[in-house]
């Protein structure tokens, strides 16, 4: 019995010898890759800047820089983003939103910091509409003959 229990103490003294080596490799080569810079582990891929095309009119750019320090980039990337600029006539603002939730969420939660951000840049701006986009003719076709029972 006596030689039965030294040869599984062994046993596991070379797997636990062999277990503490890996560890050791394991730990070295983290620390020469933080040393380097380098990382085994992915970066996390980038995520699109939502404010990227706004860049092209100026007065728009600076109406959301505003709004951006203002509600946070969080906020104003998940709402204020998705509107689109339409006209602008006498002193109203036309913004387009992808959908009438959108319109409806934007004109309830930021429609006075919409207003007070345009009339920042431009003091005309009596008045900013957020309404949704119309939808194409061909989605329209589209879903008026599925409701008919067609393709």
């Amino acid at each position: 019995m006596a030689e039965t229990l030294r040869k599984t103490d062994d046993a596991d003294a070379r797997l636990l010898a062999r277990l503490t080596e890996g560890f050791v490799h394991v730990i070295d080569d983290a620390v020469q890759s933080s040393k380097t810079g380098q990382s085994d582990v992915a970066a996390p891929a980038a995520r699109p800047d939502p404010f990227g095309r706004w860049d092209t009119d100026p007065l728009l750019a600076a109406v959301v820089g505003r709004l951006r320090r203002r509600l946070g980039d969080d906020k104003c990337g998940a709402w204020i983003a998705k509107l689109s600029f339409v006209g602008e006539t006498a002193d109203v603002v036309t913004l387009a939103a992808p959908t009438s939730f959108v319109a409806d969420y934007v004109n309830a939660q930021f429609g006075l910091t919409l207003l007070e951000a345009w009339q920042a840049e431009k003091p005309t701006v009596m008045r900013v509409k957020v309404r949704a986009a119309p939808r194409s003719a061909v989605t329209d076709v589209r879903c008026r003959s599925m409701q008919l029972g067609g393709t």
